[in-house]
C-alpha cells in the first residue's frame, strides 16, 4: 500500500511541476509586446523599417566583377562546356552506374524465378538501401 501511496504522489507532483514549468514559461501576451515596442519607439530604440541588418548581409557577396563572370560564361558557352536550357545535369542522364542492360537484369529475374529464388513480396528479412 505504501508503494502505491509513493507512486500516485510522485506521478501528482510531476504532473504539477510541469503544470508550474509551464506557466513559468509562458509566451509574453499581445498587450505586454505592444507596450514594449511603444516604450522602444517613444525612446527612439527602434531601427526604422528597411535599414536593420539582414539575414543575408555578406552571404551573397561576390568577390568577382559582373563583367569577368559573364566573360567566363560566354568562353565557357563557345568551349561547348554548357548544357542546353532545361536540359538535365549529365550526372543524372548517366544513370545509376550499373554496366547491366535492362534485358540483362530481366534475364536474370527470369532466371531466378524459374529456379524459385525470389522471395514473395512483403516476405523479405533486409531492406537493401537505394545507391
Amino acid at each position: 500500500m505504501n508503494g502505491r501511496l509513493t507512486g500516485a504522489v510522485f506521478a501528482l507532483a510531476s504532473v504539477l511541476s510541469g503544470v508550474v514549468f509551464a506557466q513559468a514559461q509562458a509566451p509574453a501576451r499581445r498587450a505586454d509586446v505592444n507596450a514594449e515596442t511603444r516604450a522602444a519607439a517613444e525612446a527612439g530604440q527602434l531601427i526604422p523599417a528597411g535599414q536593420g541588418p539582414s539575414a543575408q548581409d555578406g552571404v551573397m557577396a561576390s568577390t568577382r566583377k559582373r563583367v569577368d563572370v559573364e566573360a567566363e560564361t560566354r568562353a565557357a558557352g563557345r568551349a561547348g562546356l554548357l548544357a542546353p536550357t532545361g536540359m538535365v545535369a549529365p550526372k543524372v542522364l548517366e544513370g545509376n552506374g550499373s554496366s547491366w542492360t535492362r534485358a540483362d537484369r530481366e534475364a536474370q529475374t527470369r532466371a531466378a524465378a524459374r529456379s524459385g529464388q525470389l522471395i514473395p513480396a512483403g516476405q523479405g528479412t533486409e531492406v537493401v538501401p537505394k545507391r
